[in-house]
């Protein structure tokens, strides 16, 4: 379904739908993925597709999106199971350092929203700091519950990623306003945890670099 037939409300709840997906790509990045690409062919309620995605995706969508999400549901699960080995975990994070991101990235722009109507470049770039800045977190503490348990712990906290990864992508679907609020209440939580880990990272790195 192309722009000209996506009222303004629809598009702020597609909106809403990017940023959680996007969000999601940063704990896994072809879920999110597969969800656009079988959203793109399910009718939605308003007439139009259950997510409407972007007018230069829309041949796309509705000829190739059977086999994409094929090929994402396979990859999807691969990123499942490989995330869950030690070692292979975070060899599996520095790769999707850069997946993650593009996914994100592509998941802003590629479906009908606000942003990516007027600038599919900006909602790109949006996309791709919202999974980045979701996979700086999951990246960085993987090490340390590795580190805790010597990678006993790994697995649990994996299927624990998995888990909230689905809710994320259902919730971005069908009720993204209540994803979005509940990141934005886990931010101010973690706000104060987050900046004192940031400062305590990069005053041992300056410290380093003095010494």
């Amino acid at each position: 379904m192309t722009s000209t037939g996506v009222g303004w409300l629809d598009q702020w709840w597609m909106l809403l739908t990017a940023i959680g997906l996007s969000s999601t790509s940063g704990l896994r990045a072809y879920l999110p993925l597969l969800a656009l690409a079988i959203g793109s062919q399910i009718p939605g309620g308003n007439g139009g597709d259950l997510i409407t995605v972007a007018p230069w995706l829309t041949g796309f969508a509705h000829s190739g999106g059977l086999w994409a999400a094929v090929a994402l549901l396979i990859l999807a699960f691969i990123e499942f199971v490989v995330d869950k080995i030690p070692v292979l975990d975070h060899i599996n994070d520095a790769i999707h350092t850069v997946i993650r991101p593009v996914a994100g990235g592509f998941i802003m722009a590629a479906i009908d929203n606000p942003i990516s109507h007027n600038s599919p470049w900006v909602a790109a770039i949006i996309g791709a700091i919202l999974a980045f800045t979701v996979h700086g977190v999951k990246a960085t503490t993987r090490p340390v519950v590795t580190a805790t348990t010597m990678g006993i712990g790994n697995p649990a906290v994996s299927a624990g990623e998995d888990i909230l990864a689905v809710l994320m992508t259902l919730l971005s679907v069908f009720l993204p306003i209540l994803l979005i609020i509940g990141l934005v209440i886990v931010l101010l939580i973690m706000w104060k945890p987050i900046t004192r880990g940031l400062g305590r990272l990069f005053g041992r790195g300056a410290r380093a670099g003095l010494d």
